[in-house]
């Protein structure tokens, strides 16, 4: 019992598919003044640096205008592009797709296409249909050639969308392939912390598979090796972290945070080992207790980290409702005092 007690006070590339479209329908914007006299070319460009500036709505409005008057079949391409990619900085994603799935199937052949098809996976991704956009992803040409940024950029989406729709091996794979080739350099910060947050969850899944049945000798190994997952998941996200990019700081510390909370419930939820006497079960109970107590407790400090963060930045997007939610439902006052952070 004793081994289990002190263990407990240190835990703390294939063809793609046949698509279909469903008919999109971008309602005509008004008029605005400030454009008149501008070619659709110049609007376009506009509504891009508004979009930089975070005035999407303005951009959306100058967007829509541009393809209410059946632009160039030049300038059509871009507007929609531009349109899909101020959906997705509101993160409104359907509508970003709508957007994407007119441009990749009205003008398969526009240079923006390409890049319609991959902005189209990252909005099914984050509507969790992972094996759609794997379809996506595979709709992006490679035939010309790809720059090593370009190479990169797509290997990691590729490989974090393999893990997502339950592909490990070769997620994994195209992963640590995509962040050996990127180690000591500036390139696409925001896909490799992606990369490594979403190692992070798979960590954090392998730790939840495992349930605290069985003799010590039993529970002892499931809390060691819970253990070691949650430790190479803080490892992930403090690699995220380097790499500077908010919304995977953040979905690492909900993540872990998730993590320890999940482990308390299952130690609260576990039986005690079949083989101790009365008195022993009344120990290890309590100090059940005490430990899961301390888990929780860290449960709340990464999701007040998180929070705080984002405070600190003057950042408002995913994951930091859950984020709050998440550390809102933990009662601090219903806990230890040794355990009050």
């Amino acid at each position: 019992m004793f081994n289990l007690l002190l263990f407990l006070s240190l835990a703390c590339a294939h063809r793609p598919a046949t698509m279909t479209f469903d008919p999109v329908v971008i309602t005509p914007a008004p008029q605005l003044a400030d454009v008149s006299g501008l070619s659709n070319s110049e609007i376009i460009a506009e509504a891009a640096e508004r979009r930089l500036r975070g005035d999407t709505a303005g951009a959306r409005a100058r967007l829509v205008l541009v393809i209410s008057q059946t632009p160039a079949a030049e300038e059509l391409p871009d507007a929609l592009y531009q349109l899909g990619l101020c959906w997705e900085r509101d993160e409104s994603f359907e509508q970003a797709l709508a957007a994407y799935d007119r441009l990749v199937g009205e003008l398969p052949d526009a240079p923006a296409a390409q890049d319609g098809w991959f902005r189209r996976a990252l909005c099914l991704e984050y509507m969790g249909k992972h094996r759609e956009a794997l379809q996506s992803l595979a709709r992006v040409s490679t035939t010309q050639g790809l720059d090593l940024r370009d190479r990169i950029t797509l290997d990691l989406q590729r490989g974090v969308s393999h893990l997502r729709a339950g592909r490990t091996r070769s997620g994994l794979r195209l992963i640590e392939q995509a962040l050996v080739a990127t180690e000591d350099s500036d390139l696409v910060p925001y896909l490799r912390a992606k990369a490594h947050t979403s190692r992070a969850e798979l960590w954090l899944a392998e730790a939840d598979r495992l349930q605290f049945t069985g003799s010590e000798r039993r529970q002892v190994r499931v809390l060691e090796q819970r253990a070691a997952w949650l430790l190479q998941a803080e490892q992930e996200v403090a690699a995220a972290a380097w790499l500077a990019e908010p919304e995977w700081i953040l979905t690492g510390l909900l993540r872990l945070g998730q993590g320890y909370q999940s482990l308390c419930d299952a130690l609260v939820a576990s039986r005690p080992p079949r083989d101790l006497s009365e008195e022993a079960t009344a120990i290890y109970l309590d100090k059940l207790q005490e430990r899961a107590t301390l888990l929780q407790v860290k449960a709340w400090n990464h999701y007040d980290a998180g929070i705080c963060k984002a405070e600190e930045w003057g950042y408002t997007g995913r994951p930091l409702p859950a984020l709050i939610q998440a550390r809102d439902a933990i009662d601090l006052g219903s806990l230890s005092e040794a355990g009050t952070p």
